[in-house]
C-alpha cells in the first residue's frame, strides 16, 4: 500500500486551506459543507481514507472532489450542478380551472350527485390528470369558502 501524498505533494497550501475555512463558514448545503470539510481536511494532512469517514463520503468520493477542487482551485468547484429537478408528474391545478369545476354541476359531468363533494371531487380531478390529496382539496374549498355545513361538501 502506497503512504499517502502530503498536502504540499498534492498541491494544496495554506491559502488554500483559508478559502476552504471561510466557505465551510459560510456553506448552508449539507452535501457542500461535507466536501469543504474533506478537502480542508486533506489539506491539513490527513489521510483519504480517515477524511472519508470524517466527512462521512466514500473513499472515491472524496479522490472525486479533491480532484475537482485542484483543477479549479476555488471551493465553488464543490457545488452541485444546477439541475432541473423532478418532472411535474399531472398538470398543475390553478384557482381557475378549480373554480371552472365547483361553479358547474356534478350532473353535468357525468356524476349522479347535485353537488361537489371532496371525494367526489378529487375523483372528478383524477379524471381530468390532476393528482389532489383530500387536505389541499379541503384546504382549497374552505379558502374561497365553498363549504357547506357538511364536512365534505364543497360548494
Amino acid at each position: 500500500m502506497r503512504p499517502a501524498r502530503s498536502p504540499a505533494e498534492l498541491g494544496l497550501t495554506a491559502y488554500d486551506r483559508r478559502k476552504l475555512e471561510r466557505a465551510l463558514r459560510q456553506a448552508r448545503d449539507a452535501r457542500y459543507f461535507r466536501r469543504l470539510l474533506a478537502i480542508k481536511l486533506i489539506a491539513e494532512g490527513k489521510g483519504p481514507g480517515e477524511v472519508a469517514h470524517l466527512a462521512a463520503l466514500s473513499r472515491p468520493a472524496v479522490y472525486f472532489w479533491l480532484e475537482r477542487y485542484l483543477a479549479a482551485r476555488t471551493p465553488s468547484a464543490l457545488l452541485d450542478a444546477p439541475r432541473s429537478g423532478r418532472p411535474r408528474k399531472a398538470p398543475r391545478l390553478t384557482s381557475r380551472r378549480l373554480r371552472r369545476v365547483v361553479r358547474s354541476s356534478p350532473e353535468r359531468a357525468g356524476w349522479a350527485s347535485h353537488g361537489w363533494t371532496v371525494p367526489l371531487l378529487r375523483s372528478h380531478l383524477q379524471r381530468q390528470g390532476f393528482e389532489v390529496s383530500p387536505a389541499r382539496c379541503v384546504a382549497d374549498c374552505t379558502r374561497r369558502g365553498w363549504r357547506g355545513s357538511d364536512p365534505g361538501m364543497c360548494t
